[in-house]
C-alpha cells in the first residue's frame, strides 16, 4: 500500500510509483486503491473480483475517484442516485448495486488495516 514514506516500485518498467504520481499513473486518487482492488479480485489469493465492470467503467461513472477517498457504501449510494435519473437503466451501474456483499467480503479480505 502507498502511503506517505512508502513508494512502489513496478518492476515493467523500473517507475516509482508516491502519492504525488500515483493519480497520473493509475488514473485515480491512491485512496481508492483498495475499493479498485474489490473490483479487480486478487487471483494468487483466489478472490474472486466483479465482472464486466472495470477501471474505465469506474472513471467514466464516478470521476470524484479521481479525487477524493470513496467507501463502497459510498460508491453504491451513488451509482443507486445514478441509476434512478437514467431513462434506460445502466447494466454496469445495476452490477454495481447488486454485488454490494461482494464488495465488503472483498474488503474484508483484502483490507489488513480493518482486522485486529
Amino acid at each position: 500500500m502507498i502511503e506517505k514514506g512508502v513508494n512502489v516500485i513496478r518492476p515493467a518498467d523500473y517507475l516509482i510509483i508516491s502519492i504525488e504520481n500515483f493519480n497520473s499513473v493509475f488514473g485515480y486518487d491512491y485512496k481508492n486503491s483498495i475499493l479498485f482492488k474489490c473490483f479487480d479480485g486478487d487471483d494468487s489469493d483466489v478472490i474472486e473480483g466483479i465482472k464486466h465492470v472495470g477501471h474505465e467503467t469506474l472513471l467514466k461513472n464516478f470521476p470524484l475517484l479521481k479525487e477524493k477517498e470513496y467507501s463502497i457504501d459510498d460508491l453504491i449510494e451513488e451509482a443507486e442516485i445514478a441509476q434512478k435519473k437514467l431513462k434506460k437503466p445502466s447494466k454496469k451501474l445495476e452490477i454495481i448495486i447488486e454485488c454490494r456483499e461482494k464488495f465488503k467480503l472483498n474488503k474484508k479480505l483484502m483490507d489488513l488495516k480493518e482486522h485486529p
